[in-house]
């Protein structure tokens, strides 16, 4: 007896001493801090997988069960399909005065610079080492991208935090991610779909609504977004005819692919959904009028009247003056995948809303 309590002891001790040897050696193997500082690897592109930049002065942690102080929402749609007119929705919405209000201060001016400039370079990421943006020449390369991950992380923290130290903890927010805040110049880009005016990126500078979501879980903060469509040809004139975005035939081929990323980026994230606004006949509008901060739909639907006049549907012969004969194949096939997201995008929307 005496013998076998002496190698308990010893079997006790020996299980001891290697639990304790092994967490001594995770906290040896791990990196010191992630914080972003002027020496630390990842502002020279190390590779420290998700890295959060520090938290700025004031910004508090999250807190999962504290009700949601803010919204970010984001606009998914080809160009030319009406980002415009959104930007002029939420230019005249209570959220954006309560935005303004704070933007005022001068709180907030480089945190949103920041957000916009990060997203860009993210969406971006892969295409071209260096793309020039606010006058700035902002460096694409993969090695950064964990660095500016945690910039857009960072940003978005501050802009909850300054609303916070402005309206309190009770009055909620909607900022619109690419509403362009069309009345203060120095706000956030559309980000259509593609965005950019380089020919030879155009095809893959996109957004990356999967990247988008996990920057919002990184940065503890409710995101949403709503998906926007237009009758393909009046979307072709938009931007071949009023504007001169591409060539008919690449446009019609570009826009075409688009609208599958689309359809695949809402079905991925149709928890998130919010509406399905049809642009032609504003289908949809009237879901998010809470979202923006109106209390009355009747008084959203005054105030949208003033920004919206329906367009007039276009006629054969000026259809075949948007889009020659011999494209037609190619803009049956844009025709198709717009009726198809629309499709989707209400189906997806009628699910999410018997849940709730």
């Amino acid at each position: 007896a005496y013998h076998g309590l002496i190698v308990m002891v010893v079997l006790v001790f020996s299980v001891g001493a290697s639990l304790a040897i092994s967490s001594y050696s995770r906290q040896a193997l791990r990196p010191e801090s992630t914080s972003c500082n002027e020496g630390s690897n990842i502002r020279k592109g190390g590779n420290f997988i998700g890295a959060i930049a520090p938290e700025p002065e004031g910004v508090e942690q999250g807190n999962e069960t504290a009700p949601s102080i803010v919204t970010f929402v984001f606009l998914l749609g080809v160009e030319g399909s009406g980002h415009h007119l959104w930007g002029s929705v939420y230019d005249s919405s209570p959220s954006f005065l309560q935005y303004n209000e704070t933007k005022s201060r001068g709180f907030i001016d480089e945190p949103l610079h920041d957000l916009n400039d990060g997203l860009t370079s993210l969406f971006r990421a892969g295409c071209s080492s260096e793309v020039e943006t606010g006058g700035s020449q902002i460096n694409r390369s993969i090695e950064t991208s964990n660095y500016t991950f945690g910039l857009v992380v960072r940003s978005m923290k501050r802009l909850k935090a300054e609303l916070r130290r402005t309206h309190g903890s009770r009055t909620h927010t909607t900022v619109a991610l690419n509403s362009h805040f069309q009345k203060k110049r120095q706000g956030s880009k559309f980000f259509s779909y593609p965005f950019g005016t380089d020919e030879g990126c155009r095809a893959v500078s996109y957004p990356d609504l999967s990247l988008l979501y996990r920057v919002c879980e990184a940065a503890r903060v409710d995101c949403k977004h709503i998906l926007l469509y237009r009758d393909a040809m009046s979307v072709i004139k938009s931007t071949t005819v009023n504007r001169h975005f591409s060539e008919t035939g690449n446009q019609i081929k570009t826009l075409s692919s688009m609208l599958g990323v689309l359809r695949t980026q809402n079905m991925d994230h149709y928890d998130k959904l919010a509406a399905c606004w049809d642009y032609d006949t504003s289908e949809g509008i009237d879901e998010i009028f809470e979202l923006l901060g109106w209390r009355s739909k009747e008084e959203f639907r005054e105030n949208f009247s003033q920004l919206f006049h329906q367009p007039q549907v276009l006629q054969e012969n000026e259809r075949q003056e948007v889009v020659s004969p011999d494209l037609d194949f190619v803009m049956k096939t844009m025709e198709e995948e717009t009726s198809h997201l629309s499709d989707e995008c209400k189906w997806l929307f009628q699910r999410n809303t018997r849940k709730r």
